[in-house]
């Protein structure tokens, strides 16, 4: 792994570290047909907000999985009735190192 790149582990822990950790449960997601997220967390400034993070490793979400995605993002601002953000992330694989 080359200097200041991240591993999904070490991404997770960063955002995880600076912000309210948020977990969703996978078997609603699919239930309801909506994508499964890697990384998701909550803040609170004025108002609350929550960042949902897809870690790719190489390539962008294909349409079929970024459509899930938004999926999710939509169900859970309704739910919670506040923002939700949804990012791409681009990190190394855990496996990728051997440190």
């Amino acid at each position: 792994m080359k200097k200041g790149e991240l591993n999904e582990l070490q991404l997770s822990l960063y955002y995880h570290n600076q912000f309210i950790p948020f977990l969703i449960s996978p078997a609603i997601l699919r239930e309801l047909g909506a994508g499964q997220v890697d990384i998701a967390y909550l803040e609170r400034k004025k108002d609350w907000k929550a960042t949902l993070i897809e870690v790719k490793s190489q390539s962008y979400p294909s349409v079929h999985q970024w459509k899930r995605l938004q999926k999710s993002q939509d169900y859970l601002s309704k739910v919670l009735e506040f923002e939700i953000i949804l990012q791409v992330k681009f990190c190394q694989k855990d496996f990728d190192s051997l440190s």
